[in-house]
């Protein structure tokens, strides 16, 4: 039998990453080019009604 490589259990370090990442693009800190980038991928996948792969 394999190990699973990703659980769907919490770890204790889970709660920390969620308190420290950034909610949304206006949140994010730094590197316009790359905010303003992914803006636009973000909104033709929604337009598309796909998932931003």
């Amino acid at each position: 039998m394999q190990d699973r490589l990703i659980s769907g259990t919490e770890k204790p370090e889970d709660h920390f990453d969620r308190a420290i990442r950034p909610t949304s693009l206006a949140d994010y800190i730094g590197q316009p080019v790359v905010r303003e980038q992914m803006e636009i991928f973000i909104g033709a996948a929604r337009g598309r009604g796909e998932a931003l792969d």
